[in-house]
């Protein structure tokens, strides 16, 4: 019910978005200025992306509670995967002025199932980015520590006292709260990345402190043998 709820309310409202800013366009393409279509065409790839986003999570969440999700271990870097999954929020970095702070250690080959890896990755880093302020820092670690892969996003942002802190893990899915910029969210997000995490045999965690930031951290184990 809870998921159904989510498409109808949050997939109807960026396509309303879309369908309005297109008619818009339709409109009035031949009177507006090259900057207003500009801000335009813009408003609508941004709307366009952020429903894809949503859209695969949720597909995403929906295969993994009827277990159509399965691991699939492959050998690949940690190191790349980790930067490519910072690029993947590059627009949202430049956005709100963020920097992102990697700290590339050794260059490590692991083996777990590198999609899965990389949607935890990607909404921790989107998560840390939505509730950072303008012009803040992210900074990612990693290390390996006996056969298991540890890993932390820590954002220096608004934070979260003892109540939201707690429930976080708990609901399926969490009422999501407005980022600094006002971004919107549905907190199914942090779900996907606990379901994930522990198909991967792996915990997941927050450290937080209301107005000084959060590090959201996980460890999974390295399959190789």
């Amino acid at each position: 019910n809870k998921l159904f709820s989510i498409i109808g309310h949050d997939l109807r409202n960026p396509f309303s978005a879309i369908l309005g800013l297109t008619d818009l366009l339709k409109t009035n393409i031949h009177i507006y200025s090259s900057d207003e279509i500009e801000k335009i065409t813009l408003l609508l790839s941004e709307t366009a992306n952020n429903s894809y986003h949503l859209l695969e999570m949720l597909l995403n969440w929906a295969k993994s509670q009827s277990n159509q999700i399965q691991v699939h271990d492959e050998l690949f870097s940690l190191n790349e995967l980790i930067k490519n999954s910072i690029d993947f929020s590059m627009a949202q970095q430049l956005k709100k002025n963020i920097t992102i702070s990697y700290d590339n250690k050794a260059y490590l080959i692991i083996k777990t199932d590198q999609n899965m890896l990389n949607t935890i990755l990607r909404n921790l880093i989107s998560n840390a980015i939505k509730y950072s302020h303008q012009g803040g820092t992210i900074l990612i670690q990693h290390q390996i520590v006996n056969q298991f892969v540890e890993i932390s996003v820590k954002d220096f942002g608004i934070g979260m006292n003892e109540q939201i802190k707690n429930r976080l893990f708990i609901d399926i899915v969490n009422k999501s709260r407005y980022g600094t910029n006002h971004e919107s969210g549905t907190g199914i997000g942090l779900a996907i990345c606990k379901e994930f995490v522990e198909k991967l045999g792996g915990n997941i965690g927050v450290v937080s402190e209301e107005g000084k930031g959060s590090t959201f951290y996980f460890s999974i184990p390295n399959r190789i043998s």
